[in-house]
């Protein structure tokens, strides 16, 4: 999954470009726009009720269209979910409701395996740990708080902790997380993948290696090569290893000018498109 939502927007256009004859037959069929987003829920759209944020091309879209107020997922993440949308099957009836089924890939000898299951199931971890057996289970993204990660870590349910930077309450619940991984012997993997994400983590997994455990040939931090040019100080990247950050504070200023450009809706990025 924070002030950053990472979203991916799948498009799908269905075009006829045939000859004429053919073009006629299909004239009076619609081109389909076909819009998914992940990692949301309704309560961030403010044609469900949200005073905060402005998306006046979808709002104009639900203005033309149709609002559904009583609809439902079949399944609470997102890969079997989309599963079941491209196919209309339910995903229990094909073999896609795991969000990765392990099994079938123990023969490659996985890292870990992340998020197979609701990430903030932690039962649904305890379980699986339990059934499959030999198998490292990475999630901690979408947890919103210490409790969360201590109730993983005290079950056993978590192999790899995969924290996040906005989604926790700043640098305070993050150290306490970080100390109870440590404490119980499990490899912190922050997730980084936002606009800012990975100038926050490189601050984190510092502090982890310098501060905590004093560790870091086992252990891996995500990255994107995004957005970067953004910030005042962007994180460095050299041999495939964050570079420790030389400047003060947490890295997150943005430069003027971008702040600028793209404030909605006056910004001129938004004054050009």
């Amino acid at each position: 999954m924070r002030v950053f939502f990472k979203i991916y927007v799948v498009v799908f256009y269905i075009f006829f470009s045939c000859n004429d004859d053919s073009f006629k037959k299909f004239s009076s069929r619609p081109n389909i726009l076909w819009l998914v987003a992940e990692d949301q829920s309704p309560e961030f759209f403010p044609m469900y009720g949200n005073k905060t944020i402005s998306l006046p091309n979808l709002e104009q879209l639900t203005k033309d269209g149709i609002i559904y107020t009583n609809a439902y997922a079949p399944v609470p993440v997102c890969a079997p979910s989309r599963s079941a949308l491209i196919t209309g099957m339910y995903p229990s009836t094909m073999g896609t409701h795991n969000m990765r089924t392990y099994n079938a890939y123990k023969k490659f000898n996985l890292l870990f395996v992340e998020e197979p299951t609701s990430p903030d199931d932690v039962l649904g971890f305890a379980k699986i740990k339990k059934e499959v057996g030999d198998v490292r289970l990475a999630t901690g993204e979408a947890c919103g708080g210490r409790i969360m990660f201590k109730q993983f870590l005290e079950l056993g349910a978590m192999n790899v902790c995969q924290i996040d930077s906005c989604r926790l309450g700043s640098i305070n619940e993050i150290l306490t997380v970080l100390l109870m991984a440590h404490k119980f012997k499990v490899p912190v993997f922050p997730h980084a993948g936002g606009v800012g994400l990975c100038e926050y983590v490189q601050h984190l997994c510092m502090v982890d290696y310098v501060l905590i455990n004093g560790e870091k040939d086992n252990k891996v931090v995500e990255y994107q090569d995004s957005l970067h040019e953004h910030f005042i100080h962007p994180c460095i990247i050299k041999d495939g290893n964050y570079m420790p950050p030389k400047d003060i504070g947490y890295s997150i200023e943005m430069k003027q000018k971008s702040v600028k450009d793209f404030t909605y809706p006056n910004g001129e990025y938004w004054k050009d498109n």
